[in-house]
């Protein structure tokens, strides 16, 4: 029987790295691919497909999954969900999409940086199917704002919002805080899960590579705490009391190999510390 592909192997192992693609997933299934068109900065949904799925399901709650591409210097969006993202999250009923997820992926390579978890709550602003559908028109086209602003007030505000949205987007400083202003004030949880090698750069928005310097230091401080272990675990092993009338004495021998091995480990990890600041 053929191993199931992991999410992270489906996404990486896909012919185009350079075009945004959607997929969908029911818990315990790999990834379906329900891309009806991708493009570099943009995708459009195979609803035939995904409503096949759901209705073969019988509106079983699934995740909805889509990429974001980006190059070494970040990307067009990045980690960040896009104004559309937004709408579309806001346009499906809870019950049916469990979570909305955005995996970065690079262009250049196809590797996966990370992902972005968004998750409706019970406090979640709810907007109907028009609604959702106003304000996506008015995004499209400013010349159906007027019209929409005197029937569905809450269309425009959403509109409105979105608009503010993506202006500050293009302003780097302001990135990260502009989704996490946005999801406070509609509601909803936002997580950036970076994989193994990277970290989430708040101004740009984006999953960007660990520095070497910063995974050097990070090391340097596992060795000290291990050292400091290691040196408390040296004295308990010369003698330690396990209560206030009973010592425990161990014999010259076990000292001389406990001494041993601590001076073991602090050469060790001398030359090892050493070693990694000649490399930089």
């Amino acid at each position: 029987m053929k191993k199931r592909e992991s999410p992270r192997e489906t996404i990486e192992n896909k012919k185009r790295p350079y075009l945004e693609t959607i997929y969908m997933k029911y818990p315990r299934e790999g990834l379906v691919d329900i891309t009806k068109k991708g493009f570099l900065h943009t995708c459009e949904e195979n609803l035939l497909k995904s409503r096949f799925h759901m209705w073969m399901k019988g509106k079983k709650p699934y995740t909805h999954l889509h990429t974001h591409q980006s190059t070494s210097e970040g990307g067009y969006w990045g980690a960040v969900p896009s104004p559309a993202d937004i709408l579309r999250f806001f346009g499906v009923e809870k019950g049916i999409e469990k979570t909305n997820v955005i995996a970065q992926q690079s262009i250049e390579t196809g590797e996966l940086l990370g992902y972005t978890i968004l998750k409706k709550t019970k406090d979640t602003e709810k907007f109907s199917h028009e609604e959702v559908i106003d304000a996506q028109k008015m995004l499209k086209d400013s010349s159906n704002i007027q019209k929409i602003q005197e029937n569905r007030g809450k269309s425009y505000n959403l509109f409105t919002d979105l608009k503010n949205y993506g202006e500050s987007l293009r302003k780097v400083p302001e990135r990260a805080d502009s989704i996490l202003a946005l999801a406070e004030k509609y509601q909803f949880n936002i997580k950036f899960l970076p994989v193994k090698g990277y970290k989430f750069d708040e101004k740009k928005g984006s999953f960007v590579p660990i520095p070497k310097e910063e995974t050097s230091h990070s090391l340097e401080n596992k060795v000290i705490s291990i050292l400091g272990i290691s040196f408390l675990a040296i004295i308990l092993f010369y003698s330690f009391n396990l209560t206030g009338n009973v010592v425990a004495n161990f014999s010259s021998t076990q000292k001389v190999i406990g001494t041993i091995l601590f001076i073991l480990l602090v050469i060790g990890s001398y030359f090892y510390l050493k070693n990694k600041k000649s490399k930089k």
